[in-house]
């Protein structure tokens, strides 16, 4: 699903106009990058945590080259899913993503 899907589904069926909801959608996503910029965890009920982790700098070895070189400290954006939505998940089998099968 797409942005564009995103929006529209939700547009459709809250009755509201497309940009509206694009609006608030791209609010929100902008909200999020702010939190996570000041490495703050975003929790979102039902959905999952955001989190903002950092890797340790460390020497790797460039086999293909014959010579190690040192990888620096860098951030790394982790989200973990909830556990209402993983609940659903298996309770719901999709097959072809035709069939489903509870």
């Amino acid at each position: 699903m797409t942005f564009k899907d995103l929006d529209k589904e939700i547009a459709e069926e809250l009755n509201m106009e497309r940009k509206q909801v694009r609006l608030v959608l791209r609010e929100t996503e902008n909200a999020i990058f702010n939190k996570l910029l000041f490495g703050q965890e975003i929790q979102i009920n039902n959905i999952g945590k955001f989190e903002l982790k950092i890797t340790k700098g460390r020497k790797r070895h460039m086999l293909h080259l014959g010579k190690s070189v040192f990888q620096p400290a860098n951030y790394r954006l982790n989200f973990k899913v909830s556990g209402a939505i993983r609940t659903k998940l298996k309770q719901k089998v999709v097959y072809d993503g035709s069939q489903t099968k509870s």
